[in-house]
């Protein structure tokens, strides 16, 4: 370890590559450690050490944690401990870097969501807005099982009338088919229902008289500042963020918990905030040395894909976003100068 900061302080200003050398490189190395050559594995990570990645305007530093064991490996048993690291690094780059770079928003695209988002939202009266949905047909089957319940239940009816005859009228009325005797195990039926609805009814009526007012709360209203991170502290962002988880309106409120991140960040330091660097360049500005780097590159890669890849988000997405950036947000507050 010692040589290899000592190689890089005797070199001045190392050579850059760029981001598919500096895969193509890792690839050779991962390649080496499969067939234990260890002398190439070693040069291999020596080498890129050395190097810097230029990507995006910005110039970065290799990943020290991955490649310095590999460059001090001793056997080509501790080359292949080693590369499982290198391997984990090669799929988040491949993950990240699977096309070219994302065009820039459509502006007119977005606000057109954004309209439409506005008509879909629940009116006063908590009624869903938007156009008609189409009932689903229902199958010949359940049909068939409705036409069996109800002929379970009329046979139960008809035994619940003979038990009530012969509770009140004796064993051989209730063999008695005659007209008069159904209609007056009809009028008793009818009568204890009559009861029985009107006891619920004054039931209902003193639950409702003696609820307690409870006050509800609306939700959020959508701004156009909602866009910028540094429009709230991070806390006015956590809390704006339940307030959305509460209303259903997920795919904002992760938008609310990746700006609450973003602005901690830039609270503690980490990164500094320019208007037009993208979030995917926060990301790669990170250092290496972070250990909650990786549950960036993933909250980054989540809002990406909800924000502005979908137009509803899943509630369980929404809930384990929230529970890693919670986590997130402890980490950097406990490591953020006092």
């Amino acid at each position: 370890m010692i040589a290899i900061a000592a190689l890089l302080l005797i070199l001045p200003q190392a050579e850059t590559i760029d981001l598919p050398e500096y895969q193509a490189r890792l690839r050779r190395i991962q390649e080496a450690v499969d067939r234990r050559d260890l002398d190439a594995v070693t040069s291999g990570a020596r080498e890129l050490l050395t190097r810097r990645i230029q990507h995006d305007r910005m110039v970065l530093l290799p990943d020290a944690t991955v490649l310095a064991p590999l460059a001090e490996a001793k056997t080509a048993d501790d080359a292949r401990v080693a590369g499982r690291r290198l391997r984990a690094l090669r799929d988040e780059l491949e993950a990240i870097e699977g096309g070219p770079p994302p065009p820039a928003p459509d502006g007119a695209l977005l606000e057109k969501l954004r309209q439409e988002e506005q008509l879909n939202q629940l009116s006063p009266d908590r009624a869903v807005g938007g156009p008609a949905l189409h009932g689903r047909e229902i199958p010949r089957s359940f049909w068939d099982k409705l036409a069996e319940f109800g002929q379970w239940l009329e046979k139960l009816l008809q035994r619940f009338l003979r038990w009530l005859v012969s509770l009140f009228f004796g064993a051989a009325k209730a063999q008695d088919e005659a007209p008069s005797t159904r209609y007056l195990v009809i009028g008793l039926v009818a009568f204890l229902l009559g009861v029985l609805a009107i006891v619920a009814w004054i039931a209902l009526r003193r639950r409702r008289e003696a609820a307690p007012v409870v006050a509800t709360s609306e939700a959020p209203a959508m701004s156009a500042q909602d866009d910028d991170p540094l429009s709230r502290t991070a806390n006015e962002w956590e809390r704006f963020a339940g307030e959305l988880m509460k209303a259903g309106r997920f795919r904002e409120a992760i938008r609310a918990w990746y700006h609450a991140i973003l602005v901690t960040l830039f609270r503690a330091g980490t990164l500094h905030y320019r208007k037009d660097r993208t979030n995917w360049e926060y990301a790669f500005a990170l250092p290496s040395t972070m250990p909650w780097r990786s549950g960036f590159m993933d909250a980054t890669r989540t809002f990406e894909q909800e924000w502005y890849g979908r137009r509803d988000t899943l509630v369980e997405t929404a809930e384990q976003f929230q529970e890693r950036a919670l986590r997130m947000l402890d980490s950097v507050r406990e490591g953020a100068p006092r």
